[in-house]
């Protein structure tokens, strides 16, 4: 992983002001050896766990496809922003610098490549912090959050392309107000096909007036709390940087942005894209001020972003994101269930 970078958003300067915030970060210490306190605490987190039966790890790898030869992603200048082989050496028990339960978190979430969610739909993990769903629509591909990115993203796209055969992408679904589920759509979409009707871009409602607030209102704080709560400026390593929870890392990819063609208002919308039939969850309030759940009813798949993770999620972020309003977030759970469960188990 490279430390966090000069992005772009939107084809203009948002986070110039990264490299600066890197130049004034306190140089990390020395790796330390596990004092004589952290070795009992980690003892006694593992005499805690539960007996591994491996099953989170084979339902990590079902549907594998493939993954990238090269796994270096790269910049046009030529500097890596990813590493997909970041994590390889974690493998055997956890060293004594690591949390046990930490060490087996990032034991899965190292997976990365193309998977197979459902017939039609798939997913690459592993490219960025985030994911990046494909479905196939009738005459090209539909994208729900195309990562944080633009190398990445089109690095992703490029795996698909090669491994399902090649398509061009017809719509891309924003889940959410968060940079890491658009900041990569530059890199699968060019704005020219957006704004001649070729590609639909779609968003729940206040998007735009919520990445805004959080990306560039507020960007300059999240920016420097970024690097702490991420552990941007750590190596991966036992004594560095042992993943981020929901994912391995934020890549140093160039953050874009493209606005938005079509709106989702309420719950209940429905669309069909590219031939695909949909339905949308307003869940805004909850993980993100702006955010939507999508059903896709032909393979009876819910795909819920970060709604609902094999982790326990931020309620408040160390970045300074708005506080989760944890109530109405398991409102949400509870209508999706209510709405959707019934077909889904069907």
């Amino acid at each position: 992983m490279t430390a966090l970078r000069h992005r772009r958003f939107a084809g203009t300067a948002l986070l110039a002001f990264a490299p600066l915030l890197l130049a004034q970060a306190p140089a990390p210490d020395a790796p330390k050896p596990a004092t004589s306190a952290t070795l009992a605490a980690q003892r006694g987190a593992a005499a805690a766990l539960p007996q591994e039966d491996n099953r989170d790890a084979t339902f990590a790898r079902q549907g594998f496809i493939a993954t990238r030869a090269d796994p270096l992603i790269k910049a046009a200048d030529g500097r890596p922003v990813w590493n997909l082989a970041a994590y390889d050496w974690v493998a055997g028990a956890a060293p004594d610098t690591v949390n046990p339960s930490l060490w087996r978190h990032i034991g899965i979430l190292r997976q990365h490549g193309l998977f197979q969610v459902a017939d039609g739909i798939w997913q690459v993990r592993g490219f960025d912090i985030s994911n990046m769903t494909v479905v196939r629509g009738n005459t090209g591909w539909i994208l729900i959050d195309p990562l944080t990115g633009r190398e990445t993203a089109k690095a992703a796209m490029d795996l698909v392309n090669e491994k399902l055969g090649q398509r061009p992408v017809t719509a891309v679904i924003y889940s959410h107000s968060h940079g890491d589920h658009f900041g990569g759509v530059r890199g699968v979409v060019d704005e020219a096909d957006v704004k001649s009707g070729k590609v639909a871009i779609i968003a729940p409602a206040h998007f735009m007036a919520e990445t805004v607030s959080e990306n560039i209102m507020a960007g300059a704080a999240m920016g420097r709390r970024v690097m702490y709560q991420f552990g941007t400026a750590l190596q991966p390593g036992a004594q560095g940087q042992i993943g981020s929870g929901i994912g391995s890392g934020v890549s140093g990819a160039e953050i874009t942005l493209i606005a938005p063609t079509d709106t989702i208002n309420k719950t209940d919308e429905s669309r069909v894209v590219d031939g695909v039939p949909m339905e949308f969850q307003i869940v805004s309030g909850s993980e993100a001020p702006s955010e939507l759940n999508v059903y896709i009813a032909p393979t009876r798949t819910f795909l819920s972003s970060e709604m609902t993770t094999c982790s326990l999620h931020n309620i408040l972020t160390p970045r300074g994101a708005k506080v989760r309003d944890a109530r109405i977030w398991a409102n949400f759970i509870d209508e999706a269930l209510q709405t959707w469960a019934a077909a889904v188990t069907a």
